[in-house]
């Protein structure tokens, strides 16, 4: 009974690679929600900007805003589909011994 149990999973198909999970409903709209709330703040840090950026300070702060939203963006993509996979989470101890920071 054992055998053909793993035989029927064996043939069905995987939802996901293995390492990957589908991230559940609840959990996914809480992200997209998390996402979106950055984005909107992102947005607001960006419209208070001078028309006319002169200082060195307010590009670099400009150009940071503007790729912290194009991740958000992307991330907001990602997390608006019905179906999210994302990887397994890995124990920190892992880790740490395969960076070396024991």
């Amino acid at each position: 009974a054992r055998i053909a149990a793993e035989r029927e999973e064996a043939a069905r198909p995987r939802e996901c690679a293995e390492g990957h999970h589908v991230l559940e409903e609840e959990e996914r709209l809480r992200v997209l929600s998390a996402v979106r709330v950055s984005k909107a703040n992102i947005n607001a840090q960006l419209d208070a900007f001078p028309f006319l950026i002169e200082t060195l300070g307010q590009r670099a702060r400009h150009e940071q805003l503007t790729e912290q939203l194009g991740r958000l963006e992307a991330a907001e993509k990602a997390f608006d589909r019905k179906k999210v996979v994302v990887a397994d989470e890995v124990e920190v101890s892992t880790l740490q011994s395969a960076s070396g920071c024991i």
